[in-house]
């Protein structure tokens, strides 16, 4: 899951880390092509998967 553009609301962002659960409510759509989401950082080589863009997103208190 990536945002669209810079210009919305980053989702790796909201949480504090801490506090369980979060609840998000997103609008977006998949990508075409099979991909993997930018800046995205593991060990190894990860295969490429569906990448969802949101293009909406907000906390649900």
């Amino acid at each position: 899951m990536e945002r669209a553009n810079n210009k919305i609301l980053d989702a790796n962002k909201i949480w504090d880390g801490k506090t369980l659960p979060l609840k998000l409510r997103v609008k977006g759509y998949f990508k075409k092509d099979l991909g993997i989401p930018r800046n995205f950082s593991t060990k190894g080589n990860p295969k490429p998967g569906k990448v969802f863009l949101y293009t909406k997103i907000e906390e649900i208190k």
